[in-house]
């Protein structure tokens, strides 16, 4: 399958932060052929490990959780109220089609918002998760408190070998991990890797702290998503289509930093630097902690947009960071 058609397929399925098993089972059906063992451990995160006797033992880790809400009241004449899940911004999500799963299957409405002239007068205009309800469609009968909601936005590709679509943040970041494992079906590698695609980052880290533990790994590679710039002038100097941001900071580990930021100077491998000088946001805060420690790595892959239903990601950036990946795993 194309790095497209994945990333594209990835986008379409529905899995915020704790409702991650359809997007587990779609991964596993892809990458089942490349690994020598698959499992999902307690936290539901999916872990295929390749060389398991190998050392030293590093952990690739891409988290599959996208942003979403859940149903919180029933309201009845088919309106739902909800709450978000993970950063939600309201505004994005105004006028959009969703999806609510059920324990029946799926049903489809529309998000909506309290008109400014019917909100009681509050000086604040801005639309917040008090005021936004869910119009349910059809089957508003299966509708239970507690169901996950996700926006219901299909995937268009763009110009410059770009895609826009939901839930790339990280959806990317799993297609550069199966791009990964395919690839290194072509190298040697005495290193023993794992790769985890783990739950929940959206809401606090809790899939890829607990795997990481479990599987004692002395290595991390988080791969995410990062902000790309979005307009001249932008803060983010992290472009699109420029290849893989490599980050610095208190979050990584010196050592295996520059060890990545020469394998890709060396190869030519397209790349950038991201500052990283505090918390870096992504799951390496949490594994770099467990045990006696984890020399981390956090790789990013550039997105416009993040967190809004039109997400816009480079083709070629995810390949790219496939590619780094694989180098970076054969030279340990």
């Amino acid at each position: 399958m194309k790095t497209s058609e994945l990333l594209k397929r990835f986008s379409k399925l529905h899995g915020p932060s704790g409702f991650e098993s359809e997007v587990m089972k779609a991964i596993g059906d892809v990458i089942e052929t490349d690994a020598d063992k698959l499992e999902i451990d307690r936290m539901g995160n999916l872990i295929a490990h390749r060389n398991p006797t190998g050392s030293p033992k590093i952990g690739i880790f891409a988290h599959v959780d996208e942003i979403g809400a859940v149903v919180s009241k029933l309201e009845g004449n088919g309106f739902a109220r909800i709450s978000p899940v993970g950063g939600v911004d309201i505004k994005t999500w105004l006028a959009q089609r969703v999806r609510i799963s059920t324990a029946q299957g799926p049903v489809k409405g529309v998000l909506g918002v309290i008109a400014p002239h019917l909100t009681g007068g509050r000086e604040s205009k801005e639309p917040n998760f008090d005021d936004a309800f869910v119009n349910v469609l059809d089957g508003y009968e299966r509708v239970k408190v507690g169901d996950p909601i996700t926006l219901d936005v299909n995937p268009v590709e763009l110009s410059n070998n770009t895609i826009s679509g939901k839930a790339f943040d990280n959806r990317a970041g799993c297609a550069a991990l199966v791009r990964a494992m395919n690839l290194l079906k072509r190298y040697v590698h005495r290193a023993g890797v794992v790769f985890v695609f783990n739950t929940t980052e959206e809401v606090g880290g809790p899939g890829a702290q607990t795997s990481a533990y479990r599987l004692g790994i002395t290595h991390a590679i988080i791969v995410d998503t990062t902000f790309a710039n979005e307009k001249t002038g932008e803060v983010s100097e992290i472009a699109l289509g420029e290849g893989p941001a490599i980050g610095v900071g208190p979050s990584c580990d010196p050592e295996f930093v520059n060890f990545a930021l020469e394998i890709a100077e060396n190869l030519k491998i397209p790349h950038q630097v991201e500052a990283l000088p505090g918390r870096s946001g992504t799951d390496s805060d949490h594994v770099q902690l467990v045990r006696t420690g984890v020399k981390t790595l956090v790789v990013t892959i550039p997105l416009k947009y993040m967190h809004t239903p039109c997400e816009v990601v480079s083709v070629e950036d995810v390949e790219t960071t496939a590619r780094l990946l694989v180098e970076i795993v054969s030279r340990l």
